[in-house]
Formats: C-alpha cells, sequence, structure tokens
C-alpha cells in the first residue's frame, strides 16, 4: 500500500470521528454504539499495517438509525 493510501485511510476515520463526535455531543448516538466503534477503532490502530489485516469498512454504520436523521446524512456521506 502507497503512503497516499495510509493517509487517507486515516482522514477518513479521523473525519468519521469528528461526526460521530458531534453527533454524541448533540444526544443523538448511544453509549453502546460509541463503545463498538471504540474498539473497532481501537483494532484498526493497533493491527492496521499488519499484512492480513481485514478493514471493517462498516465501524460507523451502527450509529445509522431511522429515528437519527442527521447521523444518516454524516454516515451517507462517509461511506456513500
Amino acid at each position: 500500500m502507497t503512503l497516499e493510501h495510509w493517509v487517507e485511510r486515516h482522514k477518513f476515520h479521523m473525519d468519521a470521528l469528528e461526526k460521530v463526535l458531534r453527533l454524541w455531543e448533540n444526544d443523538k448516538v448511544h453509549q453502546r454504539q460509541i463503545d463498538e466503534i471504540r474498539d473497532e477503532v481501537e483494532n484498526y490502530i493497533a493491527n492496521n499495517q499488519d499484512a492480513d489485516f481485514y478493514e471493517n469498512e462498516h465501524i460507523y454504520e451502527d450509529v445509522r438509525h431511522p429515528r437519527h436523521k442527521l447521523a444518516n446524512c454524516f454516515i451517507d456521506r462517509l461511506i456513500g
């Protein structure tokens, strides 16, 4: 993988986490969802350079909930 690839992936996660933080601050996401995201991100940080690492590209989808239209908009932009 190229340096550009890694920079792009890290930026993806930083942007997504900033949006999740905003959702958290506005009570639009539950603690359970934050815990699951944290576990996945910690795994990404610890293991993303491993040759057999599988990146879960759906880390942030758990914050998608029908009653959270703002969250859906943010996540659609991230993964869409």
